[in-house]
């Protein structure tokens, strides 16, 4: 008995299938791309009068992205401080790498760093000194990273004998935020 080749009959002309996969491919770059601009106008008009978890108010939140803008810059900023900027860049050189046919190849690499790069950048931010701008009671590392470098990393150097300071902490902290930075961003060398 003579073997039959199966042929895959489709109404659409060859070659379609890898159209629609690359167009969904570019619309998921574009709606990342698209997400980390809306975190980015949240970020950027965050208001500590706006409503928001600790702050009840009748006045209408003056957030560019409104009441869901005010809630989320407000979480990001508190939590994680200018860290929270770090997940804009990611997004946008996450979009930027799938909307030109790169792809992200290790993305779960990607998204594994993604709390440690934040983390580390929040400890290096929390010993920088807090301009009179800066509207929030936590430091310029959010509640994390006051936690992580002034209730973590500095009695755990002192342990071990080195003085009572968050340079060398925050120092290290800095330097493996940048090497998990570059990382989790999945931009190559010739990239940057």
């Amino acid at each position: 008995m003579a073997a039959r080749s199966k042929k895959k009959r489709s109404f659409f002309p060859e070659g379609f299938d890898d159209f629609l996969s690359m167009r969904a491919r570019e619309g998921g770059g574009i709606l990342i791309l698209g997400l980390g601009f809306l975190l980015a106008l949240a970020l950027a008009s965050f208001d500590p009068a706006d409503p928001n978890f600790n702050h009840a108010t009748p006045l209408a939140p003056r957030n560019w992205l409104g009441l869901p803008g005010a809630y989320i810059s407000d979480v990001l900023l508190q939590t994680l401080g200018l860290s929270a900027w770090l997940f804009v860049l990611l997004l946008a050189s996450w979009g930027f790498r799938i909307v030109s046919h790169r792809g992200l190849p290790r993305w779960w690499l990607n998204v594994a760093l993604v709390p440690l790069t934040l983390i580390l950048f929040a400890a290096f931010a929390a010993a920088l000194p807090v301009p009179t701008v800066w509207a929030l009671r936590a430091g310029l590392g959010g509640v994390v990273g006051d936690f992580i470098l002034y209730h973590q990393l500095v009695p755990f150097g002192v342990m071990f004998g080195l003085p009572i300071s968050a340079v060398l902490p925050a120092v290290l902290c800095f330097g493996f935020a940048v090497l998990c930075f570059y990382f989790a961003s999945g931009l190559s060398m010739g990239e940057w």
